[in-house]
């Protein structure tokens, strides 16, 4: 996509991936960034291709989320040449299949403990699972559980 990109605007592909800091570079490059991202590649996904952070890209992203609400007339003119590209790589280039996994909220029983007599005179009530929805599995691509517990499944 940045061949076809950098030859619309009549630029050099190593101005792009480089660090120049010039204004009409600058825009090109929150440009491309955007494009790759309405594309389905991820923040971390275009910075590694790029040789920049996950946070450059989301930075290029929002000043030009930015620039199209207010029709910043640099951003749109740009827009307006390469607004045809986006269309064409509309899913991210990583394979990621779609697995099942067992549910971590209820081990993969399905069921959930939502009262327990701390005496041990009567035995537990539960309830199906939320996540999985009583199932024990669900599909997602990618399962990450942050450091305080919190679950994000990302499907």
């Amino acid at each position: 996509m940045i061949t076809e990109f950098c030859k619309i605007l009549g630029i050099k592909e190593s101005e792009v991936l480089g660090r120049s800091r010039t204004n009409s570079t600058a825009v090109a490059r929150h440009v491309y960034y955007w494009l790759m991202y309405q594309s389905g590649y991820s923040y971390s996904k275009i910075g590694r291709l790029n040789g920049r952070t996950h946070s450059t890209i989301l930075n290029s992203v929002n000043v030009v989320n930015d620039a199209i609400e207010v029709k910043d007339p640099q951003i749109m003119a740009v827009w307006d040449k390469v607004k045809h590209l986006r269309a064409s790589n509309t899913t991210a280039p990583e394979n990621i299949e779609v697995r099942n996994f067992c549910c971590p909220n209820c081990n993969g029983s399905g069921k959930v403990v939502v009262f327990e007599d701390w005496l041990g005179l009567a035995p537990p009530e539960l309830d199906t699972c939320e996540v999985c929805e009583g199932v024990g599995t669900f599909e997602a691509r990618k399962i990450i559980v942050c450091k305080n517990g919190i679950l994000v499944i990302k499907v």
